[in-house]
């Protein structure tokens, strides 16, 4: 039992404030019903493309659209939403998109400096700052 004991691990004051940080940044994207991105209607509808595109229903937008397989950048987020939308609907597989983009920036910072300067792990709240800049450009204004 003493083993046990001794292999927990206790939470830091860095650790809460990331955990508080991390909450902070994602939460606006689960609270409000759309997020208002300038474009993000347009990928949900680019992804719902790709995932009923061999559904014989759909013959007219096979009509209307040819399926590119070439590499463009979004295609990552087109095929992640496409996968998501077998499970949740467009709107949630934008927010859960989101949610990896947003909290995965400081994330890996945190991860960057472990592996090159293990001390140096408060200059990780730094990516809490880029953590929002694309998604904060791309809301109208």
């Amino acid at each position: 039992m003493g083993k046990f004991h001794h292999s927990l691990h206790r939470i830091s004051v860095l650790e809460y404030i990331i955990i508080a940080l991390l909450v902070i940044h994602l939460l606006p994207i689960w609270i409000f019903k759309y997020i208002p991105t300038q474009d993000g209607a347009s990928h949900i509808y680019n992804a719902y493309l790709l995932k009923e595109y061999h559904d014989p229903a759909m013959y007219k937008t096979r009509e209307c659209f040819r399926l590119n397989l070439s590499l463009f950048p979004n295609w990552t987020s087109h095929i992640l939403m496409a996968g998501l939308m077998f499970l949740v609907p467009g709107i949630v597989a934008e927010k859960i998109l989101l949610t990896l983009c947003v909290g995965l920036v400081p994330i890996s910072f945190f991860y960057f400096l472990r592996i090159v300067r293990r001390e140096s792990d408060i200059l990780g709240l730094l990516g809490f700052l880029f953590s929002q800049t694309t998604p904060s450009q791309l809301i109208p204004g």
